[in-house]
């Protein structure tokens, strides 16, 4: 029973990661870009954010989600709070991969707040109030690069994960 436990858990992990990385790729490689060719800011600037509003708020459900069933992963792999409080745990590969995934993560976290509630709403707005302002378009190209970075860390996380279950290459 306790095996199925682990199954379904980290199952869970998977899906809320994908959904999380899915949404992102989405939103940034087609909604955005067809919105972008299919008329007013205004609109558009309406779209995203209804859109991001919406996602929002999915996402952070998956960050919650994400780290409870990270950390049954961990329990269920028999790493008790006590041996993850030694160096020796942090000093060996798994801990170091460890590292890298949960820094990386909080780095997402970051940035996905400051994306969703400074940059990016401030270039929502400014795309409303004086949409080919310099600005405006620095604003939105920094908001722009804000969700690229964000795709890419949540795609290094992924990738750690694979090696916290599958070992490290090096």
């Amino acid at each position: 029973m306790d095996h199925w436990i682990y199954i379904i858990n980290a199952w869970i992990h998977i899906i809320a990661a994908m959904a999380w990385i899915g949404g992102m790729l989405f939103l940034s490689i087609i909604m955005v870009p067809a919105l972008r060719k299919l008329g007013s800011l205004e609109n558009s600037a309406a779209m995203i954010r209804e859109t991001g509003r919406r996602f929002r708020r999915f996402g952070y459900l998956l960050f919650i989600i994400l780290l409870i069933t990270g950390a049954g992963n961990l329990h269920m792999r028999g790493f008790t709070f006590k041996f993850m409080g030694t160096s020796d745990f942090w000093m060996s590969p798994y801990g170091q991969t460890l590292a890298y995934k949960l820094v990386l993560f909080i780095l997402m976290i970051g940035l996905g707040v400051a994306h969703d509630f400074l940059i990016g709403r401030k270039a929502l707005a400014a795309m409303v109030d004086r949409p080919a302002s310099g600005p405006t378009l620095r604003m939105r190209r920094a908001a722009s690069w804000m969700g690229r970075l964000n795709i890419i860390i949540a795609i290094l996380i992924s990738l750690l994960g694979v090696m916290l279950v599958r070992g490290r290459p090096w």
